[in-house]
């Protein structure tokens, strides 16, 4: 982006009420944490975990518009929208998992994830993520969550881990801090994605409603597919057959080839930063379907866990709060991390 582009982006969202921070463009909404309850868990080493408290309360799960005109992709075990009942209180992370802190975590414990040990293997991998080089989506062998094929900064969310690093992370977190630190289930991450709102996206009914005026970039809410990629978005699907695809609007561009650092979004009325985009965002459930309207769980489904949100890759399709695709839990890719949450 030029200067001159950067000074008139500046002025715009400057416009709007955004503060810009640190060195470079860092838009961070002004009072973006205003009348949030805000935790932070000290990891050491000056490496700090922020959580928004979230309350108990009701939420329509799932999806309202039940059109494929309108939606296109499917997921096997997506629902229709339904009331649900979250019972207890909880603390989510305001940003996903940075590398900064899962470095903190490796450092601490001497853990080495499924990408670098290759414990698990996973379609064509032993060690190593799939990620996009050379202008494709394939297995690297050399990816991992300290090379995940484009430049991160410790303020990055970490990705290139799977599941069952996530969980070791919540493991280790719970030592460290004597909370019960684990994975949000689906419910309680749909609650705190959506944030009460009923539309497509909490910023509206259509992925480009969030263009709310012409000086602001298409980017503005989320990192998510810009239209440069639409030959390769959802690669990290691995979709098959002829799936349908909404468009990703003309001429979107973030300004992020791969992930961004943490909060450079405007946060979901919860007070949650990339509650879409950035990187999909494992839960602790199965991925078979729950009609339950009560702390629903995913129901066991041929050893498949869930993941929500959608990543720097995905179309509008995928980055619907209410997409359910299901993955092997020992499967890695640059589209994948986490967001933990904290039991009261």
């Amino acid at each position: 982006m030029s200067n001159q582009a950067t000074g008139r982006l500046a002025l715009a969202l400057v416009t709007f009420g955004v503060l810009f921070t640190g060195s470079g463009l860092d838009p961070v909404p002004a009072g973006s944490a205003a009348g949030h309850e805000e935790v932070t868990l000290d990891l050491g080493s000056g490496v700090q975990l922020e959580l928004i408290r979230i309350p108990p309360g009701e939420f329509m799960m799932g999806e309202t518009d039940w059109s494929r005109a309108l939606i296109g992709l499917f997921a096997r075990h997506d629902l229709r929208a339904r009331q649900v009942t979250i019972t207890k209180a909880f603390q989510l992370g305001k940003y996903e998992v940075t590398v900064g802190q899962f470095r903190r975590f490796v450092e601490n414990s001497g853990y080495r994830t499924d990408a670098e040990t290759g414990r698990r293997s996973w379609r064509e991998l032993g060690k190593g993520c799939y990620t996009m080089g050379g202008g494709s989506w394939g297995p690297k062998s050399e990816a991992s969550w300290q090379n995940p094929g484009f430049p991160q900064g410790s303020d990055h969310p970490v990705t290139c881990i799977s599941w069952f690093d996530a969980m070791e992370f919540c493991r280790w977190l719970s030592g460290k801090s004597g909370r019960t630190v684990r994975l949000p289930t689906e419910g309680e991450l749909e609650y705190g994605q959506r944030a009460l709102t009923v539309t497509r996206y909490y910023w509206g009914k259509r992925p480009a409603d969030y263009v709310r005026d012409p000086r602001l970039p298409s980017g503005y809410w989320a990192n998510v597919a810009d239209d440069a990629m639409a030959d390769d978005s959802d690669a990290d699907l691995f979709l098959t057959g002829t799936e349908m695809r909404s468009l990703i609007p003309e001429g979107r561009d973030d300004g992020y080839e791969g992930t961004a650092p943490v909060g450079r979004f405007y946060p979901n009325p919860r007070g949650l930063f990339d509650a879409i985009g950035n990187v999909w965002e494992y839960t602790l459930d199965w991925a078979g379907e729950d009609p339950d309207r009560t702390d629903p769980r995913g129901s066991e489904a041929e050893g498949f866990r869930s993941m929500r949100g959608g990543s720097w890759l995905n179309s509008p399709d995928a980055y619907r709060p209410s997409f359910r695709p299901e993955i092997e839990p020992g499967g890695r890719t640059s589209t994948r991390g986490m967001r933990v949450l904290v039991e009261e």
